[in-house]
């Protein structure tokens, strides 16, 4: 093996990259041998993250190296393993299953990005910003690491790592799981989620019930994917979150002023949908096609909804 790694350490500007050659690959034979030096490995090549494909290289599971972080992801072979491997998904990215060399569980959410989709780029980094700065805030994910790595065709590949829990809210009450909440349980993970929303700095920006994941075991609640998340000193126009759970003001062409009111409508429906188990009647705007909402609301108004 080589004991010097030279041609990766002018690359420290950038972030990970997928390996590809044959220096890359004495590297791969490294720190597959030996998982316990890996983060040694990452300091001598002056990275903020390491992937390394199971497809490229032929391996069983893919390895991302983070500080203080190893995560291991089994490459599926066939189409049953690929479903399996699936915790859930949205319109920006999907969350599989992965688990550290010690085999504790992680949830793995991957977001690939176009080379002409800036936007995406920047708001994926912006969330993984956001998610640092609001370590330790009750009610809200743990972000355990990150990894960014930019695929042949110039896709950019952003990985972020999670604790693994049980089921998102929506799963609980839609998909009836073998678990039932009992009404106790539905009080403490409402104080939880209305705590949660009280002590963020800013609002979430898409609070519904898939975006809240809970622990049965432990009756734990906390938020996920503040992609849309703007802090009270944010100037930007707010992205619009899940249509049939924003606030109705989030239609505006300009919301120039971002408050935690704008997490208060989908939180009462939040509320609405955990003790009653469904939506408070059927919204006029439920009638309109998703993919039109948007353009039927900025030229009709939303003002029609609540006459």
């Amino acid at each position: 093996m080589v004991s010097s790694f030279g041609s990766f350490g002018s690359e420290s500007s950038q972030n990970s990259t997928d390996l590809q050659n044959s220096t890359d690959l004495q590297i791969v034979q490294k720190v597959v041998a030996d998982l316990s030096n890996a983060s040694k490995i990452l300091v001598q090549l002056n990275r903020s993250s390491l992937h390394i494909s199971a497809k490229h290289y032929g391996l069983e599971q893919s390895i991302d190296v983070m500080p203080g972080l190893i995560a291991l992801s089994k490459r599926s072979t066939t189409p049953e393993e690929k479903k399996n491997k699936i915790l859930g998904s949205g319109a920006y990215s999907i969350v599989k299953k992965a688990h550290t060399p010690e085999r504790q569980p992680l949830a793995r959410r991957i977001c690939k990005i176009k080379p002409s989709d800036q936007v995406s780029y920047k708001e994926s980094k912006k969330m993984i910003e956001t998610l640092q700065k609001l370590k330790g805030l009750p009610g809200v994910i743990d972000l355990l690491g990150a990894c960014e790595y930019e695929k042949p065709d110039q896709t950019k590949v952003v990985v972020t790592y999670y604790p693994r829990y049980e089921a998102n809210l929506f799963t609980i009450l839609f998909r009836q799981t073998k678990r039932t909440l009992k009404e106790g349980q539905k009080l403490d993970l409402a104080n939880q989620l209305l705590t949660a929303l009280e002590n963020l700095p800013g609002a979430h920006g898409d609070v519904k019930p898939e975006n809240i994941l809970i622990d049965l075991n432990k009756n734990k609640l906390v938020l996920i994917d503040f992609q849309f998340y703007r802090s009270y000193e944010e100037t930007e126009a707010h992205r619009k979150g899940s249509t049939w759970w924003c606030a109705p003001e989030c239609f505006l062409d300009q919301l120039e002023t971002i408050t935690e009111k704008l997490d208060v409508w989908p939180a009462g429906l939040v509320l609405y949908y955990l003790f009653l188990g469904s939506l408070p009647g059927e919204f006029p705007w439920q009638k309109v096609p998703k993919n039109s909402l948007y353009e039927y609301l900025k030229k009709n108004g939303y003002s029609q909804f609540f006459k």
